[in-house]
């Protein structure tokens, strides 16, 4: 027999109407449906709590009856990690979205879970302050699923990934337990910081409430910079030189290849590039200069011409310039089918894997693939992505495991990761059970067994039950 009606009437003595949706109300598959479509999601129910006393009170009920819950934020995400059977509860955060607390001289502001990363910035910006991690799901991701899933974006070069960015969090356990620690110290060496053991960790652990996050100065500008390479080995070179002269000034060094720019272009006529599309790759730099000397320009237009040997490139404050990196994963989708690989490898390996992958797809699928490659090379994060160049030709849903196999291994063997930013979920739950079966997936079982002993926190998400 099922649980959800006897769950529904516990509910609904606690909680508001538009906090519970069943299956015919008008939102509930808006909530229920994974963003990629890659994954089935049919959960019983979606809960929408407004405060973690809510969160505990519905947890506890789950915990003790045996009911699996899904968490969930703004539903961006691209692994299937909010992905809910039949008999599972989906538990979103779209409500938890209240500011508690904003102090300036701390340099901090304390969040719910379920406040925007674009409300966030704006909280920051109200007070001439920063609060730098930057996504092309800005306006709809959450706190709370930054948190889940570690997220990086664009600025990891300067202020690292969220882990980075965070102090303090609130937290409801498996069992209902509560665990407030919304400090704002920089400082505070008392044993382990439990934090960590939620952020990154696609909420198998627990339910992320609160947050307590760093904010930085506002600079007094940005510059963008877009320059025009022939080869990775060129773009490398070109950090290394940003690193080593203007590394207090650099915030994000992107790179995308030709295919990538027409694509963008052919489904985004009217987005401002300002350099030829016949470049095989590109890089976006952004500077924040925290002063009005001239100087800086001066050295960086450069260090370009220096390192580069090239007067192609282009100089803006103007943010339009970053239209285009942003537009590309929607506009690949628009473009057909698509296989998107999220990976991370040392520097000094991405230009050899680069070249040796294209190389074999070229030899496995002749003139059949097209590599549409982009991400943030400062950190070594590529989305090595590849669409059909005549859909006609290949079957790209056919050769998917293949294609995945083959990019994985090479992937490992140059002490990479298979998952960079969008995390493990069930996407890649196969290889990390397989490179990990001996060290993390081990300690993560055991972390898993003790906070989770019946099992209801995303059952059946990285790891193998």
């Amino acid at each position: 027999m099922t649980k959800i009606p006897a769950f529904q009437s516990f509910l609904s003595n606690f909680l508001e109407n538009q906090q519970i949706l069943l299956p015919q109300t008008p939102t509930f598959q808006k909530l229920a449906t994974e963003k990629r479509g890659n994954f089935p999601s049919n959960p019983s129910i979606i809960v929408l709590p407004k405060s973690v006393a809510e969160v505990a009170k519905i947890i506890t009920y789950c915990y003790s009856h045996d009911i699996p819950i899904i968490p969930q934020s703004g539903n961006t995400g691209l692994v299937g990690g909010a992905v809910a059977q039949r008999e599972q509860v989906i538990l979103n955060s779209k409500y938890l979205n209240k500011l508690l607390d904003f102090n300036e001289t701390n340099r901090s502001f304390t969040c719910q879970s379920g406040v925007t990363l674009w409300q966030a910035q704006a909280y920051a910006r109200q007070h001439n302050l920063m609060f730098p991690l930057s996504l092309p799901s800005e306006k709809t991701c959450t706190i709370g699923g930054n948190l889940a899933t570690n997220a990086g974006g664009i600025h990891v070069v300067k202020y690292g990934n969220m882990r980075d960015l965070t102090l303090g969090l609130e937290v409801v356990l498996p069992n209902g337990n509560i665990i407030s620690d919304l400090h704002v110290l920089r400082k505070r060496n008392i044993g382990s910081d439990f934090k960590h053991l939620f952020i990154g960790a696609e909420v198998i652990l627990g339910f992320i409430c609160a947050a307590s996050l760093k904010l930085f100065p506002k600079p007094y500008r940005r510059l963008h910079t877009l320059v025009a390479i022939e080869n990775i080995p060129d773009s490398i070179a070109l950090f290394t030189a940003m690193q080593n002269k203007l590394a207090s000034n650099l915030c994000a060094f992107e790179i995308f290849n030709q295919h990538a720019v027409k694509i963008t272009l052919k489904y985004n006529p009217k987005i401002f590039f300002p350099l030829p599309t016949n470049t095989t790759w590109y890089v976006l730099m952004s500077f924040e200069i925290y002063d009005s000397s001239p100087t800086f320009l001066q050295y960086l237009k450069t260090t370009v011409q220096k390192i580069l040997k090239t007067n192609k490139y282009y100089i803006s404050q103007d943010d339009n310039i970053w239209d285009l990196r942003f537009a590309i994963p929607e506009s690949q989708s628009a473009y057909g089918i698509s296989l998107k690989h999220d990976i991370s490898l040392p520097l000094s390996s991405l230009a050899i894997f680069i070249e040796e992958n294209l190389k074999t797809l070229n030899q496995l699928y002749p003139n059949q693939i097209l590599p549409i490659i982009f991400g943030h090379l400062g950190d070594g994060n590529l989305h090595f992505n590849l669409s059909a160049v005549n859909k006609a030709t290949i079957d790209l849903k056919e050769q998917k495991a293949k294609i995945k196999n083959l990019l994985v291994n090479s992937v490992m063997s140059y002490q990479g990761s298979f998952c960079a930013e969008h995390g493990v979920g069930l996407v890649h739950k196969e290889e990390f059970q397989h490179f990990y079966k001996n060290n993390q997936a081990i300690l993560m079982k055991l972390l898993k067994n003790t906070l989770d002993t019946n099992n209801i926190f995303n059952p059946k998400k990285i790891l193998s039950e």
